[in-house]
């Protein structure tokens, strides 16, 4: 059984925060949000005298993508809230322009929210244009830079009123393939022309399927979505909505492939062959060509999107303006070397992909444009990041970086210098272990991870091998994968903690136990605020085993509410005879309050808050997959 501190140990005394929780007055946050809500039906004037369905949809896109599109992480809860405080204020209304703004709305939210807008929206007052928004795909293009740092893609659509329109959407290569940018167009042609006329600027463009092109948007979308404060244009969170309703109606296909890795042998021979080039003749006095030449390498494979060949003035301006002073810990003279054999690679990567002249002159430009300031960019302890800080305070301190022993050394004297985590001011970078500390502490957790999953498979040894309930596995999993290309509320937390990319596990039995496992998991983190995140993450093994354990003993029907979860833990034998404590019973009620959405989300309980039969036979196989075990074995 695991060893873990009893419910009434020392140091397990936690409470539920001030203010926080399901049951908090918030009488100030009710008249914020009341005034909030006057001001959002006031900004439904704009839609008086609209005709066309596409202009009611762009203003529902850009009034709802102000709290809807680029939530900060914990705040998708409180968006939805708001969504549904409208939709109830537009509900009560009597005046013809509450099923105007909840037809617009209907148009572009997603999934539970766009079908509880369109009920709204029924009745007197509706407008003639809300029958007019549907549209079919007519016709999709990519247009591409010839340096590739990123594509155009165009999707055009007939409406249903027999006008056209298009939205372009802007995939970022040198960001890792986010979508940067959303432009709605009327004239689909236009647009296209005018990429047409850019051939001679380097652009190419050439049509596509609807379905790839619809998929390298989405993909581009929830790279964008994963990303902490993306640069995006004035335009996307005005047209992300409206971008994602065009997507929901056409057929999904499978996302763009990842950049392959790129093994160690492949770059060495690049590293060779650049050496061996006559690009790189001038090198042959720089003692460090080769030592940059593989960071350039690296830097292409690792950090950017895996073409080491592909360099561009955007490609270059990374590089040195961000990349090598935050990452590079080395002298001066080596910074100094850095631009000409930058400029080398950059002719013979020109070369070797055929890459015409003026464009390769281009990003050698950039080179010695950024290249001038490099030095001093990274000798700038403000552009360091945390690694390299340390690295240069080693230098700094006379440590030999190539002496093992002189390093560990320094280490932990520098860690006997510093205050137990906690102790410090705020901001305090905390005690930093040795990796001989992190060693064991990982070996440690494994060992009580081992021995929950022992303790499990015990105790629910007549569960083992058991098959799946179906339909309700299936039909499960595919509400899981309408509700992540929906994004809708807690969708995203279940897809960062689960760990999923852009593209969803092909078995359901894998995406419906991940997602069980996603809060336990937590390989990421949910996204829903530090100190819900903190909770959560403060369950011990002790609790998840006597909520599982308790839950699927129990049976299909089982009470799944917090109350009822902290009582099973409370009753369940393998986890120990103590009784929780009140203030812990309070933190582990609130602990599963935040927990039980995701699950009922994921098909192990039901609405009403009980336990599937579906959650019989998952809760025991996510919690084992959760440490690393497999419950069936």
């Amino acid at each position: 059984m695991p060893k873990k501190r009893p419910h009434h140990a020392p140091g397990r005394r936690r409470r539920r925060a001030k203010g926080r929780g399901p049951s908090a007055s918030r009488p100030a946050v009710d008249l914020q949000l009341s005034a909030l809500l006057d001001a959002i039906e006031e900004a439904g004037a704009d839609l008086d005298g609209v005709e066309r369905a596409l202009d009611a949809e762009a203003w529902a896109s850009a009034l709802a993508g102000t709290w809807l599109t680029g939530r900060a992480p914990g705040d998708e809860e409180a968006a939805d809230r708001l969504t549904r405080a409208l939709l109830e204020r537009l509900a009560a209304s009597r005046e013809p322009r509450a099923r105007a703004m909840a037809a617009a709305l209907a148009a572009v939210l997603p999934g539970e929210l766009g079908r509880a807008a369109d009920e709204v929206a029924q009745g007197p007052g509706r407008p003639a244009w809300a029958g007019e928004t549907a549209v079919r795909a007519d016709g999709a293009w990519v247009a591409e830079d010839v340096l590739g740092d990123g594509a155009s893609l165009v999707l055009a659509f007939r409406e249903e009123g027999g006008g056209r329109h298009a939205l372009l959407g802007y995939v970022d290569e040198n960001l890792a393939g986010l979508l940067k940018d959303i432009l709605l167009v009327d004239d689909p042609e236009a647009a296209l022309e005018r990429f047409r006329v850019a051939a001679g600027e380097g652009v190419t463009v050439r049509e596509l399927p609807v379905p790839e092109a619809a998929a390298r948007l989405r993909a581009g979308a929830e790279m964008t979505d994963m990303t902490f404060d993306p640069p995006v244009g004035e335009e996307y969170r005005r047209l992300r909505l409206l971008l994602d309703a065009r997507l929901r109606t056409l057929p999904r296909a499978e996302p763009p492939a990842p950049p392959p890795e790129v093994p160690e042998e492949e770059r060495a021979a690049l590293v060779r062959e650049f050496l061996a080039s006559p690009e790189a003749a001038a090198l042959a006095d720089l003692p460090d060509a080769e030592d940059i030449a593989w960071r350039l390498v690296d830097y292409r494979c690792d950090a950017a999107d895996g073409r080491p060949l592909r360099w561009s003035p955007a490609a270059v301006e990374i590089l040195l303006v961000d990349w090598l002073p935050r990452k590079v810990a080395h002298e001066p003279d080596w910074f100094a070397q850095v631009p000409g054999v930058l400029s080398a690679m950059v002719r013979f990567a020109a070369r070797r992909s055929g890459l015409h002249e003026r464009f390769a002159a281009e990003t050698l430009e950039a080179v010695e444009r950024y290249g001038a300031s490099l030095a001093e960019a990274a000798g700038d302890p403000e552009r360091w990041g945390p690694a390299k800080g340390l690295v240069m305070r080693m230098r700094s301190e006379g440590v030999d970086l190539g002496d093992e022993e002189a390093v560990r050394e320094w280490v932990d004297e520098f860690n006997r210098g510093l205050p137990p985590i906690g102790a410090g001011a705020a901001g305090s970078p905390g005690l930093l272990p040795s990796d001989a500390e992190v060693d064991r502490w990982i070996a440690e957790w494994e060992e009580v991870d081992a021995d929950g999953v022992r303790l499990l498979r015990e105790a629910l040894a007549s569960h083992r091998g058991a098959p799946p309930p179906e339909p309700d596995l299936a039909l499960a999993a595919e509400r899981l994968r309408r509700g992540m290309a929906e994004r809708t509320w807690p969708h995203p937390h279940i897809r960062r903690g689960a760990g999923f990319g852009p593209r969803l596990p092909k078995r359901d039995d894998e995406v419906v136990v991940r997602a069980a496992a996603a809060y336990i998991l937590q390989r990421n983190d949910l996204g829903l605020g530090i100190d819900e995140e903190s909770v959560i993450a403060s369950l011990q093994h002790a609790d998840w085993l006597g909520a599982v354990i308790g839950l699927v003993r129990a049976g299909p029907g089982a009470d799944a509410r917090a109350p009822a979860i902290v009582r099973a833990i409370d009753r369940c034998p393998e986890v120990g005879s103590e009784p929780i404590d009140p203030d812990d019973r309070a933190h582990l009620e609130l602990a599963f309050e935040l927990l039980v959405p995701a699950w009922r989300a994921a098909g192990v309980v039901d609405e009403d808050e009980r336990l599937t039969r579906l959650g019989e036979w998952a809760l025991p196989r996510a919690l084992a997959r959760a440490w690393g075990g497999d419950f069936d074995a």
